[in-house]
């Protein structure tokens, strides 16, 4: 009786054990990964990142403001401002205090789709252009807030503008 318990037991466990196995190595499970993947990849690319090498851009934002006071801004003076640049989603942009922390997060994913696409003789595709197109931003970002920091930073004016790796958190407008 006892073995007839443990046969069932070990059966009924493989069965379980077969299917989620199955589950997890299911060509359309993939495809389905893969699709949601790059939808939230283009979501990420639309409305948190602003591609370019101009102040603001090449890094990533923490969130999307949607309330009416983010839509302006303080100068130097105290004066409020709208503004200049919206975004193509309802509110704007909303640069927060960890975005270089998010930028090591954002290179991370740029390295592995580089690393991926190159491994699957995908380099003459249109994404893998789009991601050496990014990375090259993403640095140029990091470069730039370096050398704004020793702008920033240096007091006796003997401004050095190589790279040193102290950078400040953004640069947004």
């Amino acid at each position: 009786m006892k073995i007839k318990l443990k046969l069932n037991f070990l059966l009924l466990f493989s069965i379980l054990f077969i299917n989620s196995v199955y589950a997890q190595t299911s060509p359309t499970n993939e495809e389905i990964l893969q699709d949601r993947y790059w939808t939230y990849r283009d979501r990420l690319r639309k409305y948190f990142i602003s591609i370019g090498a101009l102040e603001g851009q090449g890094f990533p934002f923490s969130d999307i403001s949607s309330n009416s006071m983010s839509n302006y801004r303080v100068d130097n003076n105290g004066d409020v401002i709208p503004w200049a640049n919206e975004v193509t989603t309802n509110g704007l942009l909303n640069v927060g205090g960890d975005v270089t922390a998010y930028m090591g997060d954002y290179m991370a994913i740029l390295a592995s789709e580089y690393f991926l696409l190159k491994a699957y003789h995908k380099e003459d595709t249109k994404e893998f252009k789009a991601i050496c197109n990014e990375i090259y931003f993403a640095v140029n970002a990091i470069e730039r807030l370096d050398k704004f920091a020793n702008q920033f930073f240096d007091y006796t004016q003997n401004v050095d503008l190589n790279p040193d790796g102290f950078f400040v958190r953004d640069d947004a407008p």
